[in-house]
């Protein structure tokens, strides 16, 4: 056996492993679900399905592109802090894959996340019951995004609609501190991606335009590349929201000063020294606050031992990944509700509503019928209603309200709460107990 036999064979029965962990396996009814799921998604050749795969595709290029353009504004200290995957920053900068060698690479890369998205929302219905017998449960903020990308991917929504959601739904995906195969879309899609082509080598799944160039590790390097974008985004957004006038207008003005004309015209990058522009900035005192928030980030989501999906991705990646013993949990249930209004032109979304935390399923379940009808009105005032109920009992709702005094669409659902009694020793209150607040 040659040594790059060896390395093969070892990558394979760590990613193997890493499956097995993740609780699939290749046989049984998730298995043959995905292979159906891969197959119908394959033949979707529908003019209708290709109109929703670009309302798809063209935004999350857009988002795509944009952000990562953004990234070449940023001094040469955040570029390292922002390519590193343990707690020390990396000698080497982020690499943008801007120049023009790179850039389908970058095509490429940016695939791979709207094949994900479009493969769950061509597999998407109210009650997500043909997602969840693929093995993905998706959480009820995860579901409420699909469910509008959906929407929008089958009518004519305004492209800012769209745009967002899928900004929304990937920035979520990657700041996922409770990140498990069966509820995270990115550390699933990498079982979907590693049964199919690591494991079963099947036909690689169309893409408009172009065909699939990346191995399974180019796939871990594309979702690892724009999580970093995604999060670099994320961490000065907020970070702009707490800072003071002055501060955001220095570091805002010392970002825009920085020329990326030269990614706009498929150019190659300026000198270093260009590149790098004054040091002397960085030394003040609005950069100085800006830079700790944005490491912060990083570590919290982008390193191997931080919280979200990253830390299996870069460890599969690196070829150092290790299993992990999950707790036993009970659970407590919440009713929720959140707000869409102005749903068809330029949705304006509220805050997600706790409407009281039970101790049954079916009391949570009526609380979260009650609180839709008190909001919005009843199920016959509505113009869309849809009531579906999981397997485990818990009720989702959404409906849509469009008359004279609404334009909204209401998701209302119920929420599992994570009581571990066996670690604190704590009992799971009776349900003559008071409400836990939220």
């Amino acid at each position: 056996m040659t040594m790059e036999n060896a390395k093969v064979d070892r990558e394979r029965s760590q990613y193997l492993e890493w499956f097995h962990a993740a609780g699939f396996r290749m046989e049984g009814e998730i298995y043959e679900s995905i292979n159906q799921g891969l197959q119908r998604y394959r033949s979707g050749h529908s003019k209708e399905e290709g109109r929703a795969r670009a309302r798809v595709m063209v935004p999350t290029i857009e988002v795509f592109t944009e952000l990562n353009c953004m990234v070449e504004r940023w001094p040469m200290i955040v570029m390292k802090e922002l390519n590193k995957t343990g707690r020390q920053a990396q000698s080497e900068p982020f690499n943008t894959w801007a120049r023009p060698r790179d850039f389908e690479k970058r095509k490429q890369a940016v695939a791979v996340w709207y094949n994900m998205i479009s493969f769950i929302e061509y597999h998407w219905d109210y009650d997500s019951k043909r997602l969840a017998q693929m093995g993905l449960c998706l959480t009820e903020e995860m579901k409420q995004i699909v469910d509008n990308i959906s929407l929008y991917a089958r009518t004519t929504p305004k492209a800012k609609a769209m745009k967002e959601a899928v900004q929304d739904f990937c920035t979520i995906a990657v700041m996922d501190g409770n990140a498990s195969v069966g509820e995270n879309p990115l550390l699933w899609w990498i079982a979907v991606v590693m049964q199919s082509e690591v494991f079963d080598k099947q036909a690689r799944l169309p893409i408009a335009g172009m065909e699939d160039e990346l191995d399974f590790k180019g796939k871990l390097e594309a979702l690892d590349h724009y999580a970093r974008v995604l999060i670099l985004d994320f961490a000065f957004t907020k970070w702009s929201r707490s800072a003071s006038r002055a501060d955001l207008a220095e570091v805002q003005g010392s970002l825009n000063s920085k020329s990326i004309k030269w990614v706009d015209e498929d150019g190659e990058r300026p000198p270093e020294e260009e590149l790098e522009g004054p040091e002397g900035a960085l030394l003040s005192f609005a950069w100085l606050i800006c830079i700790p928030d944005i490491r912060c980030m990083v570590d919290k989501w982008l390193v191997m031992d931080s919280l979200g999906p990253m830390d299996s991705i870069i460890r599969l990646m690196q070829g150092c990944w290790v299993g992990k013993k999950e707790k036993r949990k009970h659970y407590k249930y919440v009713a929720k509700m959140q707000i869409y209004e102005d749903f068809t032109y330029d949705p304006v979304t509220s805050g997600v509503y706790s409407c009281g935390t039970k101790n049954t399923v079916e009391r949570a379940n009526a609380e979260a019928r009650i609180s839709v009808e008190d909001e919005l009105g009843s199920p016959e005032e509505a113009v869309k209603w849809d009531e579906v109920r999981q397997e485990d009992g818990r009720i989702k709702i959404r409906a849509v309200y469009i008359d004279a005094a609404n334009n909204a669409k209401v998701e209302a659902w119920v929420e599992k709460i994570e009581v571990d009694d066996e670690d604190t020793g704590k009992e799971i209150a009776s349900d003559d107990d008071e409400e836990m607040e939220m």
